[in-house]
């Protein structure tokens, strides 16, 4: 468990290291190169226009679950109230009367999913939403500071590794 549980954060923290090394570079070089000029804002304020990009890329990979299983909710209900209605009335080779209650409302309520084009074209749109409302957010909280646009390379290579997932 150990191991894992380290694996686990340090793969949770690459994302955030990479950040704050873009953000330090770009720092640097905004000092080294233009010290007379306006300095970028501290990270930690830059770091919220990160938010949109987070949110809704964690909505974008849950869109599966919604839109493919959470259709299916209610007939998989009544399938494990057919089991256990099976274990509380003995198992015998004859369905009793709640088993075949249990597996009539399974044939007869309602199962929506949405197709795979569908569901692609929602993540697509979300991820490009979240992809504008960073890029979006990151000038008003950071301003015009040289090498800002080193965070929006981020966002969109962010961007495009989630689209991967």
């Amino acid at each position: 468990f150990g191991f894992h549980a380290a694996l686990a954060v340090a793969a949770l923290a690459v994302p955030g290291l990479l950040a704050w090394l873009v953000d330090a570079a770009a720092r640097a070089l905004g000092k080294l190169l233009t010290p007379d000029q306006l300095q970028m804002r501290p990270f930690v304020v830059l770091a919220y226009s990160y938010l949109p990009l987070v949110w809704l890329g964690s909505l974008a990979h849950y869109l599966r679950l919604g839109l493919l299983e959470g259709g299916q909710v209610l007939p998989l209900a009544a399938r494990t109230a057919g089991a256990f209605a099976r274990q509380i009335e003995g198992g015998g080779e004859a369905p009793g009367r709640l088993e075949q209650l249990c597996s009539w409302l399974e044939d007869s309520l309602p199962s929506v999913t949405a197709s795979p084009d569908v569901l692609a074209f929602l993540q697509g749109s979300t991820l490009l939403l979240a992809a504008a409302l960073s890029s979006l957010l990151l000038p008003k909280l950071g301003g015009r500071a040289p090498f800002s646009w080193f965070h929006q390379l981020l966002i969109l290579l962010y961007t495009w590794e989630l689209w991967q997932l």
